[in-house]
């Protein structure tokens, strides 16, 4: 009987130090394990195939956008020469339309040519924690962005600056579906790298992403040129100023040239990494040929 006692008590002494699970207690990480349970809900708001979809809808309404922002571009300029008494803003509008239409077609050549580059460069992180961070900071600053587009400014300018704040916000917010679904981008995590490898691996996913999100950046952005411009008539209209709307013809024309700088940043980048990635492959190929001869 002593024995079988002293038993149970040496096995009740085993069991009993186990702590609850964080998630079971009150601690000093409860704001960790709320961010990591937002990270899991959030992962599943927008499925890889929807985030396809939306992708071939910006581009796709993009140029929708880039056609009327030729149309407002036009107008624009012809009440801007008529207000100011100055036909060089004529000439400035046909110039304009021109290079909208080649902006456009840029945009159209190079929105989807950077997705097979990214298929055909697999990358590998060993833990999903950079990821993780990644999105919620993402998240974090497009609340902060949206928030302070709104601050500081009123009339025609807090109407474009809404405009351009909701659509980096959006932005970010599809970002971090990039980080909480990295497979989009072609990087799977597995452990296994070294601290070298582990940065290409950011570097690599970092690029990838960007290059991934080019044809949201141009619908975005063309879209919110567009209402800039708008804006932009109600200054003109009252008082000449025709700063605003300028800035929206801008917005509109570096959202065509988006994809192409896309792409090159991609593929020269990715030539950078590849050949630090033979570097930091040398001393295991030279072990191999050691071993072998």
């Amino acid at each position: 009987m002593e024995t079988s006692g002293t038993t149970t008590r040496q096995a009740g002494q085993q069991q009993s130090p186990t702590p609850l699970a964080p998630r079971q207690r009150f601690d000093g990480r409860f704001a960790p394990r709320i961010l990591v349970w937002w990270t899991g809900k959030d992962r599943e708001l927008i499925k890889p195939q929807t985030f396809e979809r939306l992708i071939d809808f910006f581009a796709f309404y993009g140029h929708y956008a880039m056609l009327a922002a030729v149309a407002l571009s036009l107008f624009f300029y012809i009440v801007t020469a008529v207000k100011v008494s100055d036909s060089s803003f004529l000439v400035r509008g046909i110039v304009t339309i021109l290079m909208l239409l080649v902006v456009q077609y840029i945009a159209d050549r190079f929105c989807f040519a950077t997705r097979s580059f990214v298929e055909a460069s697999p990358c590998r992180l060993s833990y999903s924690s950079f990821l993780d961070v990644l999105a919620v900071l993402s998240e974090v600053v497009a609340i902060v962005v949206l928030i302070g587009s709104l601050a500081n400014s009123e009339g025609s300018q807090k109407i474009a600056h809404g405009c351009v704040g909701l659509a980096t916000a959006f932005f970010l917010f599809l970002y971090a579906r990039l980080a909480l679904h990295p497979s989009l981008a072609s990087t799977t995590i597995q452990e296994g790298n070294t601290a070298g490898e582990e940065a290409l691996g950011i570097v690599s996913f970092l690029i990838k992403t960007a290059s991934r999100l080019a044809p949201v950046a141009f619908g975005l952005g063309a879209t919110a040129g567009c209402l800039v411009i708008i804006a932009g008539l109600f200054p003109l209209i009252d008082s000449g100023n025709h700063d605003l709307g300028e800035f929206g013809v801008g917005l509109v024309i570096a959202a065509g040239v988006l994809p192409f700088v896309a792409y090159l940043v991609l593929v020269f980048n990715h030539l950078a990494v590849e050949i630090a990635r033979a570097i930091l492959d040398t001393p295991r190929r030279i072990s191999e040929l050691r071993h072998r001869f």
